[in-house]
């Protein structure tokens, strides 16, 4: 039976042997994308570097599908880091260039004392004349800086020439107008006993206040002479009062000065936690690592104290990332290990078409009796697309 003994349409599902529509009886392109069922086409139907630019809709690459550092400087375009791709403070010192930034880039007034190191500004930094007496701090003109003979009479202000200006021996008795030496003149002490006549000094020539601790013998002030009262907090030497001098009891809050309990005075396991008040303990407080997980209280970690990225591989438990820990859309192709999306992972029709590669679909992709009439197109069963057909006649009698 040839094709012209066929009627057009006449050769329909039910008339093909099972199976008989194998691959070479499919011409080429004949399976085109309404022939591939939904969902047919998953990644294993993909050859490498199938998903071309042009197979990508524009906008479909979102931030989600870049792998982390998938975007390095290959990838950007000259001129594409604008200042508003740049965060704020996100140009470190690291990221400039050595000598990037000249005298162009600093705006007016930009290089203040802070910015300045320390033994930067040399001799040479100096432009002539530039430090007037404005920019000399008080003192800063020491002997070394002023050249031998550079300080003329003129140069000296009035009175400046006092006693510390000096050496000794200088001021000579004939340096000494008559007269001169005035009460006001002697130094203190100057006028020892050697220089006093015997009973010179009279009760009249002693100022009130005169006779001080040094004119007291050792001894001389007995309690008899201490008035009630007389000894106030600032006549106590520093440390004089020891614990012998205190009684009992006698050092209560109001006698302790602010700041004055420092750790050094606390007996070891003395500061329980009666003795913190609400909210004490502050994250200064805490020394770094001293707060292990028996110290943790159950759920107190929630995400607000979790840093970002602070969540390693190595800190979750196997097994702890359940479903419900995924958030929608972040398992994207880089977080999947090749071979992992087996057939029971992938839903029922998630498969389109436009995820099949061309000719991904071959005859051991389809199940028996998958290509139905409304499957294939008009004229596309040729003859050579037809299996050889057995006759089904009675064999003819053998003449006698």
């Amino acid at each position: 039976m040839t094709t012209v003994k066929i009627n057009d349409g006449a050769v329909i599902g039910i008339k093909l042997a099972a199976a008989s529509v194998d691959t070479t009886k499919l011409s080429d392109g004949a399976v085109t994308a309404v022939k591939i069922n939904s969902g047919a086409v998953d990644t294993t139907k993909l050859s490498d570097g199938a998903v071309t630019t042009v197979k990508i809709a524009d906008g479909a690459v979102t931030a989600l599908k870049f792998a982390a550092g998938s975007v390095d400087t290959t990838k950007l375009s000259d001129g594409a880091v604008t200042t508003v791709k740049i965060n704020d403070l996100a140009v470190t010192g690291i990221k400039i260039a050595a000598n990037a930034v000249d005298t162009t880039k600093l705006s007016d007034g930009a290089v203040t004392t802070v910015k300045i190191a320390d033994g930067a500004v040399t001799a040479l930094k100096f432009a002539a004349g530039s430090v007037d007496t404005t920019k000399l701090s008080d003192g800063a003109v020491t002997t070394v800086k002023i050249n031998d003979g550079a300080v003329t009479g003129i140069k000296l202000a009035a009175a400046s020439v006092d006693t510390t200006k000096l050496s000794d021996g200088a001021v000579t008795t004939v340096k000494i107008a008559d007269l001169a030496v005035t009460g006001i003149k002697i130094a203190a002490n100057a006028v020892d006993t050697t220089k006093l006549s015997d009973g010179a000094v009279t009760a009249v020539k002693i100022n009130t206040g005169a006779v001080d601790t040094t004119k007291l013998s050792d001894g001389a002030v007995t309690t008899v002479k201490i008035a009630d009262g007389a000894v106030t907090a600032l006549k106590f030497a520093a440390g004089s009062v020891d614990t012998t001098k205190l009684s009992d009891g006698a050092v209560t809050t109001v006698k302790i000065a602010d700041g004055a309990v420092t750790a050094l005075k606390f007996a070891a396991g003395s500061v329980d936690t009666t003795k913190l008040s609400d909210g004490a303990v502050t994250t200064v407080k805490i020394d770094d690592g001293a707060v292990t997980g028996i110290k943790l209280a159950a759920a107190s970690v929630d995400t607000t104290k979790i840093s970002d990225g602070a969540v390693t591989t190595v800190k979750i438990a196997d097994g702890a990332v359940t479903a419900l820990k995924f958030a929608a859309g972040s398992v994207d192709t880089t977080k999947l290990s090749d071979g992992a999306v087996t057939t029971v992972k992938i839903n029922d029709g998630a498969v389109t078409s436009i995820k099949l590669a061309a000719a991904s679909v071959d005859t051991t992709k389809l199940s028996d009796g998958a290509v139905t009439t409304v499957k294939i197109n008009d004229g596309a069963v040729t003859s050579i697309k037809l299996a050889a057909a057995r006759s089904t006649r009675p064999s003819s009698p053998t003449a006698p």
